[in-house]
């Protein structure tokens, strides 16, 4: 009886065979395995470069410190629901207090009814009693819904007018109406108030702004913003070069010195950032409640003037520095005749310069002494249309008046808006990309072929 014959298995084309089989073997699995883990963690790594499969540092501190539960409710058509997955599952994900439900208004009208829907898309937001619904599907929107859900109790930001003050109507680029819309994003009501028709702030200022005044104060004045600062109230300097003499004294009497001078930054950063000399550009910061989330962020700060807290320590009064310039800013002598920035290194302040400060007061008179809260900062335009925008500078301004408020639990980095990243081609660039790819890498396999064919051969 003739035995079988293994010698096959021997041979090169056998080897080859099984090495490729097994190469295919592994190939395969590790893409099952990958897919398999996508699939299951798909929303935990955001390879994006902006970050679009991931909630921002505001929303993740705000879900997660929720003390309440909170239903979001989507109401759409089933197969729309997708894109509102993508978004509201992830604050599901952050806290088991958030609880979402994806809601057909037409298989389910006695629900959407209830929750007053009146169109395909609306998010709405319910925790207890209480309802907010969200502008539009996106993060900001959602997360405004959820900071008006959850704080309860109305908080004014008083702006003070009549001494040329940039209003909070103005849309122009020197105007207000954007730093507007970020505080009442964030649940502030917004109004302007005179002290010059009425010697008093109103008792229901939570917070009162002090923005850019290009006349000065009368005594009267400053005397309403001592009593309202000593008597527990909260207010946000923002003073540019050549400004508020006035208040500088009243400023002083709290340890605060607002210097007489105008801070050049000479630093390279400026330049990548298309700033000139005259706008320093912030990229650390003190360890203050303020600016602690600000680490990694910049802010520019443009035609600031120096602010320092002062030497002498008084009792019931602490100023700590918010942020400096950077190493290579000056301070000048500043005068409202200048033409042009000239630097004496041997006469001017050498950075860096502190243009922010922070502090609290305390009166100790009184059964029940209240704490008092002020910011300086030497830049009446950094919070203005034109400069609001830039990198940090929103998240800079609301969550000073955040802390201000005593709303330390607002402070955060909030969502950005999403960045568009498509690619447009012109004609000529559509035709290179479409020779390229249809007609020249087919070509280049097919050359690639015959050299091997005819080296082996």
């Amino acid at each position: 009886m003739m035995k079988p014959s293994f010698s096959w298995l021997k041979t090169r084309q056998t080897k080859y065979g099984l090495y490729l089989a097994a190469y295919i073997v592994v190939v395969l699995a590790l893409l099952a395995v990958a897919n398999w883990a996508v699939n299951r963690h798909s929303k935990s790594w955001d390879l994006t470069a902006n970050k679009q499969y991931s909630l921002s540092d505001q929303t993740k501190k705000i879900v997660r410190g929720l003390n309440r539960n909170v239903k979001i409710y989507c109401f759409d058509r089933e197969r729309q629901f997708g894109r509102a997955k993508d978004l509201l599952d992830m604050y599901g994900r952050l806290s088991p207090k958030v609880s979402v439900e994806y809601i057909d208004p037409d298989r389910k009208p006695a629900i959407a009814r209830d929750l007053q829907v009146k169109s395909y898309g609306s998010i709405i937001l319910v925790s207890g009693d209480r309802r907010q619904e969200a502008s539009v599907l996106d993060e900001e929107s959602v997360t405004t819904a959820l900071i008006r859900l959850v704080k309860s109790g109305e908080k004014n930001v008083c702006f003070v007018e009549g001494h040329g003050e940039a209003s909070i109507e103005d849309s122009d680029r020197r105007g207000l109406s954007r730093a507007k819309k970020a505080l009442e994003d964030s649940n502030y009501k917004t109004k302007t108030v005179s002290l010059l028709r009425d010697p008093k702030v109103p008792a229901d200022c939570t917070v009162t702004v002090i923005d850019g005044p290009k006349n000065e104060y009368v005594q009267t004045e400053v005397d309403a913003l001592r009593k309202y600062v000593e008597g527990g109230g909260r207010a946000l300097f923002l003073l540019d070069p050549g400004a508020g003499e006035k208040l500088g004294e009243l400023l002083a009497s709290w340890s605060v010195e607002l210097k007489k001078d105008l801070v050049i930054d000479l630093n390279p950063v400026n330049q990548l950032f298309g700033a000139d000399v005259t706008m320093p550009i912030i990229t650390e910061y003190k360890s203050h409640a303020i600016t602690r989330e600000m680490s990694r962020v910049a802010t520019i700060m443009p035609f600031a003037r120096s602010v320092a807290a002062g030497k002498d320590s008084k009792a019931g009064i602490t100023v700590e520095t918010l942020f400096e310039t950077s190493a290579e800013s000056w301070a000048t002598k500043f005068t409202p005749e200048m033409k042009q920035v000239a630097l004496e290194r041997g006469k001017d302040n050498k950075g860096p310069i502190s243009i922010a400060v922070a502090g609290t007061v305390k009166k100790t008179e009184g059964i029940e002494p209240k704490e008092g809260r002020l910011v300086v900062v030497g830049s009446g335009r950094f919070p203005a249309n034109n400069y609001i925008g830039f990198n940090g500078n929103k998240d800079l301004f609301v969550n000073t008046v955040n802390w201000l408020s005593s709303d330390e639990d607002l402070i955060s980095i909030r969502p950005k808006e999403r960045e568009n990243r498509g690619v447009n081609l012109s004609v000529s660039q559509m035709r290179r990309v479409f020779f390229l790819s249809v007609v020249g890498l087919p070509l280049l396999m097919l050359l690639s072929g015959v050299v091997v064919w005819w080296r082996r051969r």
